[in-house]
């Protein structure tokens, strides 16, 4: 839950990167947006995360051609 507020709390401010900090508040480091992507990533089939967003819809040309 916290992973998921955190990316939106990033995407809502602008914040590309975020203090890391322990119970105590103290920092102990700094986590990115694209690190935090590339953790959900690794959850998710690769397949699966290039559908098109509605099944029924096909693809019109190859993606960066």
């Amino acid at each position: 839950m916290q992973l998921v507020f955190a990316l939106n709390r990033m995407l809502i401010e602008g914040f590309r990167h975020i203090p890391l900090v322990d119970e105590g508040g103290y920092p102990v480091g700094v986590v990115s947006m694209r690190q935090l992507i590339e953790y959900l990533g690794e959850f998710f089939n690769r397949d699966l995360l290039t559908l098109p967003p509605d099944p029924r819809m096909s693809f019109r040309k190859r993606e960066g051609t």
